[in-house]
């Protein structure tokens, strides 16, 4: 019975309203529509399902 979790966000799509704390990175070999996360600077960790640590992530953005 796992209580703590820590969430992977490695790899996934970034959508407007995450509770994150992030900072954007340009990368050209994205198209201009697509945030992907990076780089994942603190984990998010939950507890019983509820964040009691909030995650500090890149988001890799490409050029508009």
């Amino acid at each position: 019975d796992q209580k703590y979790e820590i969430i992977d966000l490695l790899g996934q799509k970034y959508v407007e309203g995450m509770t994150v704390n992030l900072e954007f990175k340009i990368d050209d070999n994205l198209d201009s529509d697509e945030k992907i996360i990076t780089s994942i600077i603190k984990p998010q960790v939950n507890y019983m399902d509820k964040i009691i640590q909030v995650a500090d992530i890149v988001v890799s953005i490409g050029e508009e």
